[in-house]
């Protein structure tokens, strides 16, 4: 598939290649101004991947990947040609890979401008876990996110899918990608890196990986260590809502759970 003609005529963009046909979004590579670049065109009903690049624009290139041009469903981007982080833990280097996700994390929050409006409150972003955890460790996970909730934190700007697959290598330092558009509790920023990356077997459910994690985590950006793993939990419950009618996607979450909800009830 090709990208809209008018966006190459506008952009004035050239030599398109298919990189990725996702659910959410379609992706190219592209020449623009005489440099590699990656167009991304969000489907109709991919609300969340555009708020993801009004995000990504209000970076402003500072520990994200640059928006080079936006415009309704379309944004383009640098293209970054490192390595993704989760090349790095995959490789056998966790420890590293680590501090490397807690210095991106300390680059995307600092002082900035307003946020853009029609970013996801994170008490929304939680209703499936609110909503539908009933019993067992679902509803454990649940209990986490109302106290959380409740208890009042500053509402910052969240990426708010910052794991180490969306932290590319670049000549300008590893660079976010991919965020979501979330206002809510900075300790909920690094969540989704205890169940990840992918290909790293059974390491993400080792209670000193999750401690590991933690620790660092804690003493770099400065978070809280225990909301950090209460979100961290929290998160893992409102995945298995997401992917609740695949049984095996389930099953690997709950696996991933049990020891994340271990690791907050001893404090």
């Amino acid at each position: 598939m090709q990208p809209p003609h008018e966006l190459l005529a506008d952009w004035k963009l050239t030599d398109p290649v298919p990189l990725a046909d996702t659910p959410r979004a379609l992706l190219w590579r592209v020449r623009y101004r005489g440099t590699s670049a990656v167009l991304k065109l969000a489907r109709p009903d991919a609300a969340e991947e555009v708020r993801g690049g009004m995000v990504l624009r209000w970076y402003d290139g500072i520990g994200a990947a640059r928006v080079l041009q936006m415009s309704g469903r379309a944004i383009l981007m640098e293209a970054l040609s490192g390595p993704r982080l989760g090349d790095i833990v995959r490789g056998g280097e966790d420890a590293r890979a680590t501090a490397i996700l807690a210095g991106v994390i300390a680059g995307l929050h600092h002082d900035r401008p307003p946020p853009p409006a029609g970013l996801e409150p994170l008490a929304l972003r939680m209703q499936p876990l609110l909503e539908r955890a009933s019993s067992g460790p679902l509803a454990e996970a649940a209990t986490i996110a109302r106290q959380l909730l409740r208890d009042p934190a500053p509402v910052v700007v969240l990426h708010g899918d910052l794991h180490h697959d969306n932290i590319l290598g670049s000549d300008r330092g590893w660079l976010a990608i991919d965020p979501k558009g979330v206002l809510g509790d900075l300790a909920y920023e690094p969540a989704n890196a205890f169940r990840n990356p992918e290909g790293m077997g059974d390491l993400a459910r080792h209670p000193d990986r999750i401690a590991a994690l933690a620790a660092t985590l804690s003493v770099g950006p400065g978070l809280d260590r225990r909301r950090l793993l209460g979100w961290a939990a929290a998160h893992c419950g409102l995945s298995c809502c997401w992917h609740d009618k695949d049984h095996r996607a389930v099953r690997a979450e709950l696996a991933q759970l049990s020891p994340l909800l271990a690791a907050y009830r001893s404090g």
